[in-house]
């Protein structure tokens, strides 16, 4: 799922960039390696915004013995995504429009193709917390892993929570749930909770959990993932 990343964008500038890395390697009896990278790009023009986003996740095992290497775990998407900021009622929010392209062979999915149309709502935004929250409607393309395909129709309900810790600290919450509408046995919930300390005004410290539900999920597969990682991000 991409992170569009809605309250971390705060710059002037009509481009703005948040990178994201991290690096995990283990040596000696176990030798592993896990590498993640995300990126939101931003471009501002009149009342609307173009954003960007990326993100890859690889890790893998290697036998200090025979020197053979197993991939665990291979996930990647981009998205793009336009929206007019200023809303176009008072009740009406910002809408908006999107396309997500992802790729997770280890959760049963080679290709994921996503097209989304909503808006998105400031509900709260002060000092002290910042709330969105989006409704929208989803079309999925999925072709998995065993051959067979998944057309998929959706309602999109989104939610996000971000709220100081201290100076230089903040906790952020999303959660992002798509019931099927037409089989209410078919459905996806995507989450994430993180904790990001700013090292100066460029760098920050990140740590994060996800949690990603399909049901059901590709035949031969379990219905969650999840994924903790710590990394570095850069804002310019």
């Amino acid at each position: 799922m991409a992170d569009w990343g809605f309250a971390q964008s705060e710059h002037t500038d009509p481009y703005s960039n948040d990178t994201e890395v991290g690096v995990t390697t283990t040596g000696g009896n176990a030798i592993t390696d896990s590498y993640t990278v995300k990126q939101i790009s931003e471009y501002k023009f009149e009342d609307k915004f173009v954003r960007g986003t990326g993100d890859f996740f690889y890790a893998d095992s290697r036998d200090p013995n025979t020197n053979q290497t197993v991939v665990t775990a291979f996930k990647w998407d981009v998205g793009a995504r336009l929206e007019k900021r200023t809303p176009i009622g008072p009740l009406a929010g910002s809408p908006f429009v999107a396309y997500l392209l992802q790729s997770d062979i280890e959760t049963g999915y080679l290709r994921q193709h996503n097209a989304d149309a909503g808006t998105h709502w400031i509900l709260l935004q002060d000092k002290n917390i910042q709330l969105f929250s989006e409704l929208g409607y989803r079309y999925t393309q999925q072709d998995n892993t065993d051959g067979t395909k998944n057309r998929i129709y959706a309602a999109r309900i989104y939610f996000e929570a971000v709220r100081p810790i201290a100076s230089r600290s903040s906790f952020r919450a999303w959660v992002e749930y798509m019931p099927c509408l037409y089989a209410w046995t078919n459905w996806r919930l995507n989450a994430e909770a993180s904790v990001t300390s700013a090292i100066d005004d460029t760098f920050s410290l990140k740590a994060a959990y996800d949690w990603y539900y399909m049901s059901p999920p590709v035949s031969g597969k379990i219905a969650l993932d999840t994924q903790f990682t710590t990394s570095i991000v850069a804002k310019f």
